[in-house]
């Protein structure tokens, strides 16, 4: 008959079941545990002078916490394993390429993008202080070549994929998004991805902060009126 003292390191069913009963999980480190809690030894010298009455079991004390640590590695094991589960299921959810998005209002959206960026640095509203501020002219950006093809094709793919994401994002941001919530996440993502990653960006480059102004102006106004479109057009 086995010692009742002696703590069991057989992994319960509970156990295993707790986590999915999977061929790799918390019971395997449970079982490491628990060997190096049973290997734990103290030898004492000889003419050592033991305080308390009743020498401590070094064994079944190691043994002990080995239990104890294995099972909060389960708990942990479970709680992961859970955690992943839920957000696979949300990502599946989340299909990129859903057809819940209304694809006129992402296209109305990223014209609207390159209508602000055109107006914004044109010269009706910024274009003399942000020459200014970037120390060049029109005929200086012409000569440069900023005026060809390359730079218009990109802006639209960057206006589309940024009407595109934001889309996504209000789709995912409440079960029947509108008006608000499309201003809201705008904002909320212009400011977490665009507007203080470029402000980090300005302060360590040592350039004006009045350009990040101007800039992030644009970028702002932009993120904003795209998910009032996106999430106004259901």
């Amino acid at each position: 008959m086995a010692d009742p003292r002696e703590p069991s390191t057989s992994i319960q069913a509970t156990d295993r079941e707790s986590i999915g009963g999977r061929a790799f999980d918390g019971a395997d480190f449970r079982r490491m545990l628990a060997a190096a809690g049973s290997s734990i030894r103290t030898e004492l010298p000889p003419n050592t002078k033991v305080k308390s009455p009743q020498p401590c079991n070094v064994k079944l004390a190691g043994a002990a916490v080995s239990k104890s640590l294995s099972i909060d590695m389960i708990r942990f094991v479970t709680i992961f394993d859970t955690s992943l589960t839920e957000i696979g299921q949300r990502g599946v959810e989340m299909d990129l390429f859903t057809t819940d998005l209304n694809y006129w209002a992402v296209i109305v959206a990223t014209a609207i993008g390159m209508i602000v960026g055109s107006l914004w640095y044109s010269p009706l509203l910024f274009a003399e202080p942000w020459l200014r501020l970037i120390g060049k002219t029109m005929e200086t950006l012409r000569e440069e070549g900023h005026g060809t093809v390359l730079p218009m094709v990109v802006a639209v793919i960057g206006a589309f994929v940024t009407s595109y994401v934001l889309a996504l994002a209000i789709n995912a941001s409440s079960d029947s998004p509108g008006l608000v919530d499309g201003i809201v996440v705008g904002a909320v993502l212009w400011a977490g991805l665009v507007g203080l990653q470029n402000l980090m960006g300005f302060l360590f480059s040592g350039r004006p902060i009045r350009l990040w102004i101007l800039d992030s102006g644009n970028q702002l106004v932009t993120f904003v009126l795209m998910g009032l479109v996106i999430g106004l057009w259901r």
